[in-house]
């Protein structure tokens, strides 16, 4: 797991996560291209739980949507990854990630 595993960084950045969900697209992309340390142990924990299988994924079309990003989900899943790298990915494709995160809402605290 990304960062300290005593942390439970996506429940830490649940406004965070709620804002993307309901926020416009290009005021998403903006921020998904500032993120913080924090955000980027968040998301990283998403995609931990999404790759890791945590959490049932019974909805179909969900898990159509998000093997189209399974590439990136492993890499941002990757605790080996340095938080710059991590960070790295989630500026290059933050569409990516926001497709993600808006469809994996639960997983999301």
């Amino acid at each position: 797991m990304a960062g300290n595993a005593d942390i439970d960084y996506a429940v830490i950045e649940g406004d965070f996560f709620r804002f993307l969900q309901s926020a416009k697209v290009a005021q998403c992309l903006l921020l998904l291209r500032n993120v913080t340390t924090s955000q980027v142990d968040a998301i990283s924990e998403v995609c931990f739980n999404i790759v890791r299988g945590s959490e049932v994924l019974e909805n179909e079309e969900l898990l159509k949507v998000l093997k189209r990003f399974k590439h990136v989900i492993r890499k941002l899943s990757d605790n080996d990854l340095r938080i710059t790298e991590r960070r790295s990915i989630i500026t290059r494709h933050p569409q990516t990630v926001l497709k993600i995160i808006q469809n994996a809402e639960s997983l999301l605290p």
